[in-house]
This record gives structure tokens, sequence and C-alpha cells, in this order.
């Protein structure tokens, strides 16, 4: 639910409906079984690997898009 901040009308904050919780964990309870259910067919030495790889490929994207987000405000710039 989202809610005016009474002294910056600019401002909204959004706050948790209680009643709307439990339907959302009954929705998402089947994928989170199935997703415990892969990760435990890991050891702990692979699930190392695995995020490794993750933080390090999360890593290079944001390098990768920031080198090109440069590259295209240089290009701008002169153009």
């Amino acid at each position: 639910m989202r809610q005016a901040d009474a002294k910056d009308r600019r401002r909204r904050y959004v706050r948790i409906r209680a009643e709307a919780i439990e339907p959302i964990k009954a929705l998402y309870a089947p994928m989170q079984a199935e997703m415990f259910k892969l990760w435990s067919s890991f050891s702990a030495r692979d699930l190392r690997v695995i995020a490794d790889f993750i933080s390090r490929s999360t890593d290079l994207s944001v390098d990768c898009t920031e080198r090109l987000r440069t590259q295209l405000t240089t290009k701008r710039s002169q153009g």
C-alpha cells in the first residue's frame, strides 16, 4: 500500500499489508522447495564455485555496461 508523506508531497511510503503475506508465501512455496532441492544437489565446494562465477560475471557485466555508457556519452558530447 502506498501512503503519502505529510511533510513532503513528492515522497511516498510503501507499507506492507499483513493480509497479503500468506497468499504470496503460498504462491512462491513450490518454487522455493524446488530451488532448495536443486541447491542441495550441489556440494559446498560446488556452490562456492557457482557463487564466485555469478559474482565475477555480475561485476564484469557492470564494468562492461559502464564502459559502453562512457563511450556513448563521449560520442554524444563530441558529435
